[in-house]
């Protein structure tokens, strides 16, 4: 039975082909994973066999549970951790790039066909440094990458070994690099980024289940809605079996160094044109970002304090000409909150997919704070597709293309300019 994709959906009640979706989803996609200590593996592929031998044995290995879990999967375990504070999994990820697909020879007919996708990060147009430049590991014909995250080291640590291992075990697989990223948090014990400032508050919700949560439990959605339809964040699978049941997603990652030390230079300054002294100060910040540090939005109040829950349902009816804030602000030049009502829905559409692909304005050195050493720097990698379960599914399936559909530029750390959400 279809499912409407312009609409959220809910996971507990799915049935018929929006069951079989959640069952061959990856997770960390409708619905964010907890990766509070996250690896990125960057893999090449040098024989067909090999590679497709490796993602089957994520998803489908010869004795014990698999590594890749399914989206309902991920949902049940978050579920049961609210009920009772069991424990969840840890959560491995796998993208594959275009060349990746052609590597592990998918028929060129079903490889996803976006125009981003099939160029790649080294091709896009988002003013980085050369390629030649960039860090040895995305310099490099990236196929693959493996994502391996958890809320505590020492699962993740386990889990990776146990990646490294099976990646060992295939033949033609090899490792170009890997990251790793820890997630930061302030003394309120919300995640922040580099520059200090509370990250991921704002972002779109897919599942009726947590709208609900965040209209009951947080400070509601009257003014600011983050209700979103499935198609703002999953595509149909064209080189899976049936692309009307099997989706994936758009990956981006991108790895940008964020100026920390310039940044709060030209806090400092701007603080100083204004002449806000003191306290006050810290209100300079705030019209660059759009919200205080603890995530008090500037335009609710003139000070923090306001982070328990941290705000979200507010608007800018107070403020119609952007006087307490600078214009280019993270939050008003990038949020739905600023254009009207009539198209507001559009405006949104370049903030949602696979909470990255918007996010390219956010970490491209074109920015107005990446200037300097912050632009030079830059480095990135491959751009990839996130393939649904039944990329790794089969070895014969993979063999006729049943892949899926997720691209992965290489994660989004923000610019200075954005400190928004990484993924």
């Amino acid at each position: 039975m279809p499912f409407d994709l312009t609409q959220p959906l809910s996971w507990e009640s799915a049935a018929g082909d929006a069951a079989v979706m959640l069952d061959e989803l990856q997770p960390n996609i409708v619905k964010a994973h907890t990766r509070e200590f996250l690896t990125v593996l960057f893999l090449k592929f040098t024989d067909p066999a090999g590679g497709r031998a490796l993602l089957k044995s994520l998803s489908q290995p010869p004795a014990g549970a698999p590594l890749l879990k399914a989206a309902r999967t991920h949902l049940m375990e978050v579920k049961a951790f609210k009920a009772n504070g069991t424990k969840g999994t840890p959560y491995v990820g796998v993208g594959i790039t275009r060349h990746g697909y052609t590597a592990l020879q998918v028929p060129d007919p079903t490889i996803p066909q976006d125009g981003s996708f099939l160029a790649g990060m080294k091709n896009a147009a988002l003013n980085d440094p050369a390629p030649a430049n960039w860090d040895p590991h995305f310099r490099d014909v990236i196929d693959a990458v493996i994502l391996v995250g958890d809320q505590m080291s020492g699962p993740r640590n386990r889990v990776l070994a146990a990646v490294h291992q099976l990646i060992q075990a295939a033949h033609g697989v090899q490792i170009l690099g890997e990251e790793k990223g820890h997630g930061l948090h302030n003394k309120n014990g919300d995640g922040i980024e580099h520059f200090g400032y509370v990250d991921g508050r704002s972002q779109p919700l897919f599942l009726t289940e947590e709208i609900n949560d965040e209209r009951l439990t947080a400070d509601g959605t009257s003014n600011w809605d983050p209700a979103f339809g499935l198609n703002r964040v999953i595509v149909p699978d064209t080189a899976a079996p049936d692309p009307t049941r099997h989706f994936g997603s758009y990956f981006v990652f991108r790895k940008l160094e964020q100026n920390v030390k310039l940044f709060k230079k030209q806090e400092k300054a701007l603080a100083k044109r204004l002449h806000l002294r003191g306290d006050d100060a810290e209100r300079a910040g705030a019209m660059l970002v759009g919200r205080f540090e603890d995530g008090t939005p500037l335009t609710t109040q003139f000070a923090d304090g306001n982070h328990h829950p941290v705000p979200n349902d507010f608007n800018y009816d107070s403020d119609p000409n952007g006087a307490p804030s600078v214009r280019s602000s993270a939050i008003s030049a990038r949020s739905t909150r600023a254009v009207p009502a009539a198209s507001s829905r559009s405006r949104a559409s370049a903030c949602t997919s696979w909470r990255g692909a918007a996010r390219l304005t956010a970490c491209a050195p074109t920015s107005p704070m990446t200037a300097g050493s912050t632009t030079s720097r830059a480095r990135m990698s491959a751009c990839c597709s996130w393939p649904s379960m039944q990329t790794s599914r089969s070895s014969s399936n993979l063999r006729k293309g049943h892949g899926q559909t997720i691209r992965a530029f290489p994660g989004c750390p923000q610019a200075p300019a954005a400190p928004v959400s990484t993924w």
